[in-house]
């Protein structure tokens, strides 16, 4: 990354008085909330909401590495499910859980005292169909990143280079991506979902989506690990059986 897009970047960031951040955890969101925590010395707050769409893995994750980034962090519960909206399913549910999310993030942060919020969308991501943005955009976060013209690599790269251990970390995406969209999202589907995936998480697998069918578990891997899942057929067979997945397939066509 050019230091133009850096100077860019902090430029927004400054003298913004008190800051917030949504922060999840992932690389575009630590990367920002570094950046500020370091141009505004320390007055930022990084919000991070707890929600059922989160797994409690990466929700640990997440507050681990608050802690030692030195991170003032702020951990905002919204019960999601309760957004009548968001658990319908449609296809503008990132709209309406992005909507409750930021909302409370904005309460939280408001009662904190912050004056500049800000989330870590990306360039990359104007190009793809995300309602989640305009909902961030009509409760007044700024997306700093984007505006300075830094994409993923961007981000990653300058994430390396100043030694966050997450710079390559896989991207995630929220427990409800894996129920289909017009079936209602109810809590126990996001568990069996979150417990699967766990345990071909524990297996070693790093990159996993297991698509809620049902009784039918759909697993997406990338495609380098399906001749080790198919290896572990039976074992994954056997863990998945008593979360509910009567049976359980190897996607092919989402080879990621």
């Amino acid at each position: 990354m050019d230091n133009h897009k850096l100077d860019h970047l902090e430029a927004l960031v400054r003298n913004r008085g008190k800051a917030g951040v949504a922060f999840s955890g992932g690389i575009d969101s630590t990367f920002l909330a570094s950046v500020v925590n370091h141009v505004c010395q320390g007055d930022m707050v990084a919000f991070l909401a707890d929600s059922r769409f989160q797994s409690k893995r990466d929700t640990a994750f997440a507050k681990d590495l608050a802690h030692r980034l030195g991170f003032a962090l702020e951990v905002v519960s919204v019960d999601i499910l309760q957004d009548s909206d968001v658990a319908a399913n449609t296809d503008q549910r990132c709209y309406y859980c992005k909507k409750t999310l930021f909302a409370g993030i904005r309460a939280a942060g408001e009662r904190l005292g912050i004056s500049a919020f800000f989330h870590g969308v990306n360039l990359d991501d104007l190009s793809d169909t995300r309602p989640g943005i305009r909902a961030a955009e009509e409760l007044g976060f700024e997306a700093p990143l984007a505006e300075a013209g830094l994409t993923k690599e961007h981000i990653r790269g300058a994430a390396k280079r100043l030694g966050l251990e997450n710079w390559d970390r896989p991207s995630q995406s929220c427990l409800a991506t894996r129920i289909p969209k017009g079936v209602m999202i109810e809590k126990g589907a996001l568990d069996q979902v979150e417990e699967a995936e766990g345990v071909l998480l524990d297996m070693g697998f790093e990159v996993v989506r297991v698509r809620h069918r049902g009784a039918t578990a759909w697993i997406e891997t990338p495609k380098t690990d399906h001749p080790m899942i198919l290896d572990r057929a039976e074992q994954i067979k056997a863990a998945f059986e008593p979360i509910g997945f009567e049976q359980v397939l190897l996607d092919l066509t989402h080879t990621r």
